[in-house]
């Protein structure tokens, strides 16, 4: 998704039957997750009721075997595709897979690990090891991973295999229930487009809670203070260029909490509260140029109870407030989703420059896999390059995730079930995705169909590619296995196809 500065966290799996998540550490020192596989420590069953598991694995060209390595990320959407990858890489192909067990906080952590960079968040990647990555592919990679992805150096640069088929956004969001009411109170302008907050025109705080409920609902200890917002900090807020880009030098907050815009500055009583985790920055800089009269506030990120904190208050107030989709965290009993409040179109050149004046583009998220993956195992490629998903599945994941989690199920539960539900319900979306696995004697290149193996090769089928017939023995048509030449006998070169071929003297013999 995006930076949070951190590296990664640790967690422990525990209870019997199911899998349970506890996070123990939030910290940003080096860390190096460890590789856990979580079906056979969950105790999760088979998803397939015909299912192959852990007969195959990666073979490198040093010849050494690995399991496919795939990352358990921090959000819903992410978390359930993995699942989905998961089953279907151990059950339907056959592979030894596990899941990295460090819930990324950011889609370009698992961009560094699987170009084979130690250090998750060094874009330089120094220290790497190119023929070793902690991970094989990316499942729903957003934005940041894709510009971390363009930004490694070219010659660790993983290689992108699929583009999926729903939009991520990170944005600017109200309740519905705001908007109907304001549009029921009379309110001049829909409460959903950015014109309607032009300070200069419209009063929009009256449809909203005052701003001062925010102090009131968010602890102290949850809020990052502007203090703690400087050039250097995890969370900086850029305060240097919005100083250049708009000659607004107050960067002042109330308590250190909240910042005021210029639209509602000397008159704080009329300012719409603007709660986030991210984009601060953004926000500061669009109730600049769109004269917006915002008190914005900043709630920590990074652990999950901070999350909970934050989805608790914007569930029982009427703020505007930052959020992303897809995402499971604010959809109500009856799957009703926050709206998007409506920015102007996003102008890509004035946001490369820092201006935003603008809203985030749509962003569809990427499947990447390590670079040397199509060499080890054209299967495995394969089937990342046609992985994917339509908005109405990503609409349904997230709507069950709720459900769910709402029954007290825990998150890693949620997501296989989810995952497993997908997979049932959908198995001619899936197969598709599954390269063919060919009989002995015949082979594809296409990985959609197999043909006869040819004279002069053998093909052991399975995931085989064919294989020149070697010097000492001939391959008739559909061969399997070369068939060594007579006694004293061999081959001029390798393709021999019949007996006849077997015509020169075998070394050490006259």
């Amino acid at each position: 998704m995006w930076s949070r500065g951190s590296r990664c966290l640790n967690i422990c799996y525990y209870g019997t039957s199911w899998l349970h998540v506890v996070i123990l550490a939030y910290f940003f020192g080096s860390a190096h997750p460890t590789i856990v596989n979580l079906t056979a420590l969950s105790g999760f069953p088979p998803c397939l009721p015909a299912h192959e598991h852990g007969r195959r694995r990666l073979i490198y060209p040093d010849k050494s075997t690995h399991p496919v390595r795939i990352p358990y990320a921090g959000w819903a959407s992410a978390q359930i595709t993995s699942q989905v990858a998961h089953i279907l890489i151990s059950e339907a192909m056959g592979f030894d897979s596990e899941l990295l067990d460090s819930a990324a906080l950011n889609s370009g952590q698992p961009i560094n690990y699987i170009a084979g960079c130690i250090d998750p968040d060094e874009r330089p990647c120094v220290n790497r090891d190119i023929a070793n990555p902690k991970l094989h592919i990316s499942v729903e990679s957003w934005l940041y991973g894709v510009e971390r992805a363009a930004s490694l150096p070219l010659a660790v640069q993983p290689t992108l295999l699929s583009v999926l088929e729903y939009d991520t956004y990170v944005g600017t969001y109200l309740w519905d229930e705001t908007a109907q009411l304001a549009a029921a109170a009379g309110s001049p302008g829909p409460l959903d487009f950015y014109k309607s907050y032009d300070a200069g025109v419209f009063a929009p705080h009256v449809y909203f809670d005052p701003w001062t409920r925010m102090l009131e609902l968010v602890p102290p200890a949850y809020i990052t203070r502007c203090s703690d917002m400087g050039r250097g900090t995890v969370f900086d807020r850029d305060a240097d260029n919005y100083i250049k880009v708009t000659n607004d030098t107050n960067l002042t907050c109330y308590q250190d909490f909240v910042w005021f815009s210029p639209a509602c500055r000397n008159h704080t009583d009329t300012c719409v509260p603007l709660i986030v985790q991210y984009n601060y920055k953004n926000a500061m800089q669009q109730a600049f140029f769109l004269n917006m009269p915002i008190a914005l506030l900043k709630v920590m990120d990074g652990l999950p109870e901070y999350d909970d904190v934050y989805y608790d208050i914007l569930r029982k107030s009427r703020f505007l407030f930052g959020w992303f989709q897809p995402d499971d965290s604010l959809v109500d009993s009856r799957g009703r989703l926050p709206i998007i409040l409506t920015l102007p179109a996003t102008n890509e050149l004035e946001q490369a420059r820092g201006i935003y004046k603008s809203g985030n583009a749509d962003v569809r998220p990427r499947n990447y896999a390590w670079r040397l993956l199509r060499a080890v195992d054209r299967h495995l490629s394969f089937f990342v390059s046609k992985f994917n998903f339509f908005p109405q599945d990503m609409d349904w994941m997230m709507i069950s995730s709720r459900k769910f989690k709402n029954t007290g199920l825990p998150p890693m539960s949620t997501s296989r079930q989810v995952a497993c539900d997908w997979v049932k319900e959908h198995g001619d979306r899936w197969r598709a995705w599954i390269p063919v696995s060919c009989p002995p004697g015949s082979y594809s290149d296409s990985l959609v169909a197999c043909v006869p193996c040819k004279p002069g090769s053998y093909c052991a089928g399975g995931a085989a590619a064919a294989a020149a017939c070697p010097v000492g023995s001939y391959c008739a048509a559909n061969a399997s296995a070369a068939t060594p030449c007579p006694e004293s006998l061999s081959t001029a070169g390798v393709g021999a196809t019949s007996e006849a071929n077997c015509s020169v003297c075998a070394e050490g013999y006259v």
